[in-house]
């Protein structure tokens, strides 16, 4: 074989060589395509192909987003609360001495004021929240047709939070003072006739959300009232010169009758009840 036709034939073989080459290296070069290889097996098993096994669970981030994106929803928007303030009028039925009246009773029967009255009360309250549960002072004074009552106590709720609704409990106690008692019947302005001791209560609640940080609702309590009196001397309460043991010959029998009563101690457990009508500020 000529030099020349070696050397011509040797360049066609390597031109060849290297364009096979090429088309195996670069994937995007035109040609067929390559065979796809066998699946892997052993035994009889045939491994599964890629991307054929089970999907895998949701990252635990994306569960927890989307369960505080519900709550967020049922909350009707709101957050959380930290500061309460809320104000409540409505009536209030007291019976001084229902459940007991003592061996002397703290209002005596002789012309004595009414142990039962039904008077307009108005509260206010305040304090913090930490999520379901409230705690704060609440403080109370109401008005009867022969003395006023009014109370200071410390109280704690529980919350139930549904929505724009809330129901709510709530459980107190304190100190609770009757004034002005029996002054008109003893003719005197300040006949010194005081009744305090101390109350428990129990109350249940339901305020709507109108705003997140304003509501209107309704609540009712009673309360059980511990009272104890103690007893004053006649002859200051009644006018100079009124002869107490001879009451009959008095300027006012009657006046001085009352007095006679009330010198001795009593005390006596009574109960309240009172629906109201609340309004509150929340932040």
């Amino acid at each position: 074989m000529r030099p020349q036709a070696f050397l011509a034939a040797f360049a066609a073989a390597a031109l060849a060589g290297g364009s096979a080459s090429a088309q195996t290296a670069n994937p995007w070069a035109s040609g067929p395509a390559a065979a796809p290889q066998a699946p892997l097996s052993a035994g009889g098993l045939v491994a599964p192909p890629p991307g054929s096994g089970p999907a895998e669970p949701p990252p635990a981030s994306t569960t927890t987003e989307r369960q505080l994106e519900q709550a967020e929803k049922s909350d009707s928007g709101r957050g959380l609360e930290w500061l309460w303030l809320n104000a409540e009028v409505g009536p209030q039925m007291v019976g001084l001495q229902t459940l007991s009246a003592g061996s002397n009773p703290l209002v005596p029967s002789v012309g004595s004021v009414s142990t039962n009255s039904t008077g307009t009360m108005v509260g206010v309250g305040a304090g913090l929240r930490l999520v379901f549960l409230t705690l704060g002072p609440r403080v109370r004074v109401a008005r009867f047709s022969d003395w006023d009552m009014w109370s200071i106590n410390g109280e704690l709720g529980l919350h139930l939070p549904l929505g724009a609704l809330e129901p709510y409990f709530t459980f107190g106690g304190g100190y609770t003072k009757v004034g002005n008692a029996a002054d008109a019947k003893l003719g005197s302005a300040d006949a010194g006739v005081k009744m305090q001791g101390y109350d428990v209560r129990v109350g249940f609640g339901l305020d709507y959300y109108v705003t997140p940080t304003f509501t209107v609702g309704a609540n009712v309590t009673a309360e059980a009232l511990m009272l104890s009196r103690p007893g004053v001397d006649p002859t200051t309460v009644l006018k100079s010169g009124t002869n107490v043991s001879a009451c009959q010959s008095a300027p006012d029998p009657q006046a001085c009758v009352t007095a006679k009563a009330y010198q001795a101690d009593g005390s006596g457990i009574g109960l309240a009840v009172s629906p109201s009508v609340v309004l509150g500020l929340h932040f």
